[in-house]
């Protein structure tokens, strides 16, 4: 198990949601290339940045952010949060990204994310996110639930050239 520092941006701040609930946000910091390199300097190798904003809209919303933390840091950087698209996707690994998280569409069109994964630039570059809330998946930044478990996905999952699985709850 690999144990991550995180990172989650709204309005290009860093924040937190309490049990992913938008009505109930903490902001930690207004500069998150400095809480990137905060974490870089205490040791971190990787960083997993949510963009919180692009989960909501179905699209990237605090890329400026993002490609500060891959110009001004050496971090390994895995990014989620609106991906929806494979040439937004493809973009985010020309510019760095380690990894890309898909959750939200791939839950939607399962078979849209099969294709995406045996893309060459996006094989072993793209993970699968799952957020559970109450026992059962959430898309669409936490705002609504689907009847698929966890395990379920997973199970479907195997074999793909997925990078990782990174569930939340």
């Amino acid at each position: 198990m690999d144990i991550l520092p995180a990172i989650d941006l709204i309005g290009g701040k860093c924040v937190r949601l309490l049990q992913g609930d938008y009505s109930r946000q903490i902001d930690y910091s207004g500069d998150p290339v400095g809480v990137a390199r905060e974490f870089e300097r205490l040791g971190a190798k990787w960083l997993h940045v949510v963009d919180l904003d692009g989960a909501r809209e179905g699209r990237p919303c605090n890329l400026p952010s993002i490609r500060q933390i891959l110009t001004e840091t050496s971090l390994q950087v895995e990014v989620g949060g609106g991906l929806r698209e494979a040439e937004t996707i493809e973009e985010l690994i020309d510019a760095g990204v380690q990894r890309c998280i898909v959750g939200t569409k791939a839950l939607v069109d399962w078979d849209w994310f099969k294709e995406l994964v045996q893309r060459p630039k996006c094989a072993n570059r793209v993970a699968l996110g799952l957020d559970a809330k109450r026992g059962q998946l959430a898309v669409r930044g936490w705002a609504e639930q689907t009847p698929q478990t966890a395990v379920q996905v997973a199970q479907m999952a195997a074999g793909l050239p997925v990078s990782a699985i990174i569930y939340t709850d």
